[in-house]
């Protein structure tokens, strides 16, 4: 298994099943599998899945009976996850058909411990609309990201106390940011279709701002580092009642001559933004503890996964030998060692001789006498192709006997 992608959703089924088809119909070299992660549904969510598992084995079906969040709905997925890269989306994405290659592949560089993807609306956006976008990177929209499943584990997933579907993703970029970079990857693209904005969504974005100050809290800027405080509650206040409302004022009304109604209807609810955020937001932000919420936890709680090791080990018109040597140590119980013989000047019908004695390793076949150490360099070449962290250099006189 290569890559795991984890789908959360709640009460969504006819965006799921777009967004499944496309995942499912990916253009990528390797295995996957997609976890669908239910939040506690109650429609058809948990029907059309199970349907669709009778014919797509690369689907699974993980629930909460109750919701949790969506942070808790993609902890779930990451518990289960069977690939050392998992791959997020949102149940109301599109992913382009080589999405997941393309994050794959970024993932692949030296020292990256996360990829994020372009985010797109797909057209124009309306001043009535909003849409996650990411069009530069440094955003880390979970609807477009892939994370290393050791580095999750590391710094323990999601924070499962953020509530919504808001800066969840930024908390946990920040605390991957401490144990490798965070590559951009524009060629893996995602579009994300534009929504209505309604005075309900207004009012439930207010709720992120407690949230939002615990970014704030503990990493001294307001969900992304362009975003530098030094006094988290105070600027939640001025964000939340003057500077956020003045932005979408200002939006619509450079939407006037464009949109005249729709940037009307923009430019009333902005100014009536305020007067709800003094009366909603302020009071919520004065009670918050802040310092408790800023307290990190580690939810996920998996052990540490073992380093890959590849294993290199030169043979030179020996064959009995190498085969001896390898298993030997194929009692061993290391959970990730990657076995690369390197049949030095062997003549072809030896090699397909140990093939079969021997199925499943990496073989390197030189086609003409390299000697030892030119032997070695191509097994080694290879152990890095593999993305191998440690490299054990054998000889084939030699055996495992503990």
């Amino acid at each position: 298994m290569d890559a795991s992608v984890i789908i959360p959703t709640h009460n969504k089924p006819q965006e799921l099943r777009r967004c499944l088809e496309a995942v499912l119909a990916q253009q990528f070299d390797g295995e996957f599998e997609v976890l669908v992660c239910d939040d506690g549904s109650s429609d058809s969510t948990a029907a059309m899945i199970e349907e669709w598992r009778r014919s797509e084995p690369r689907l699974r079906y993980l629930r909460h009976p109750t919701p949790r969040g969506p942070a808790a709905a993609r902890n779930l997925g990451i518990r289960h996850a069977g690939a050392p890269l998992v791959a997020m989306t949102d149940d109301d994405t599109i992913p382009d058909p080589r999405w997941l290659e393309n994050l794959c592949a970024a993932a692949r560089r030296p020292g990256v411990a996360a990829v994020e993807g372009r985010v797109t609306p797909g057209r124009p956006v309306g001043p009535c609309e909003a849409a996650p976008t990411n069009e530069t990177g440094g955003v880390y929209l979970t609807c477009n990201m892939l994370y290393r499943r050791d580095t999750l584990a590391a710094v323990g997933g999601f924070d499962e106390r953020f509530p919504f579907a808001a800066y969840e993703d930024c908390d946990l970029a920040a605390r991957v940011r401490e144990h490798g970079a965070i590559a951009w990857a524009p060629e893996a693209i995602v579009t994300h279709p534009p929504r209505p904005i309604t005075w309900r969504r207004i009012l439930r974005e207010m709720r992120y701002w407690p949230w939002i100050m615990v970014t704030a809290r503990r990493y001294g800027y307001f969900g992304w580092p362009a975003s530098p405080t030094r006094h988290p509650r105070a600027g939640a206040i001025w964000n939340a009642v003057v500077k956020l409302p003045a932005g979408r004022f200002l939006s619509a009304l450079r939407a006037l001559r464009s949109h005249p109604e729709e940037a009307f209807r923009a430019a009333l609810r902005a100014l009536a933004e305020p007067a709800a955020a003094l009366w909603l937001v302020v009071p919520e932000l004065l009670r918050f503890d802040l310092e408790s919420a800023a307290f990190r936890m580690d939810y996920l709680a998996l052990p540490a996964a073992a380093p890959r090791v590849g294993a290199v080990i030169v043979n030179t018109r020996q064959p009995e030998q190498l085969v001896h040597c390898i298993r030997s140590f194929q009692a061993a119980d290391y959970p990730d060692l990657r076995w690369i013989p390197v049949a030095n000047w062997a003549q072809q019908a030896e090699v397909e001789r140990l093939q079969v004695q021997l199925p499943g390793l990496e073989w390197v076949v030189t086609g003409e006498n390299l000697g030892y150490t030119g032997a070695n360099n191509l097994g080694i070449q290879r152990a890095l192709d593999l993305g191998c962290e440690y490299i054990l250099v054998m000889n084939d006189d030699i055996e495992c006997i503990a």
